[in-house]
């Protein structure tokens, strides 16, 4: 599934688990991405018949720590082409992820998604525990007021 970045609800707008950037960064988000990371893109290009085809494609970085260049070609066996007009895929290496993705060279990327940095969900039971607890409080409260009246 490729999300675009930000979910709307009620008229307000919360964070989605990616965050649409520019393609033209996608070397430096890939440098900056934690261990594991995985980004997306939406690419489109000719395929073995001639038919012009879009596909999304999650790639898993793995770990980090070298160039956006290296990482991404150590992940995916692509190496990219920047041109004025957009980013395109310059090479694709035997046997790699995308061979196997079917991505040619020459293709395009037309929107490109990093991982959004989302706060932990254990940070969602302290305000349930609070709730719990005032309750709770709450309850005793009623009860006192019970037994004296």
């Amino acid at each position: 599934m490729f999300l675009l970045g930000s979910h709307s609800c009620c008229g307000r707008v919360f964070a989605g688990p990616v965050q649409a950037v520019a393609p033209e960064t996608i070397l430096t988000v890939v440098e900056q991405a934690g261990d594991d990371a995985q980004i997306q893109m939406l690419m489109e290009g000719e395929n073995f018949s001639g038919d012009v085809v879009q596909r999304v494609v999650a790639i898993p970085l793995g770990a980090s720590g070298a160039s956006g260049e290296d990482r991404l070609l150590e992940a995916t066996g692509m190496e990219m082409r920047f041109d004025p007009d957009g980013v395109y895929v310059d090479n694709v290496a035997f046997d790699s992820p995308a061979q196997k993705w079917r991505v040619d060279f020459d293709w395009v990327v037309l929107k490109f998604n990093k991982p959004n940095t989302l706060m932990a969900n254990e940070w969602f039971y302290v305000p349930a525990y609070g709730l719990l607890f005032l309750l709770v409080l709450w309850q005793l409260a009623r009860r006192r007021k019970e037994e004296r009246g």
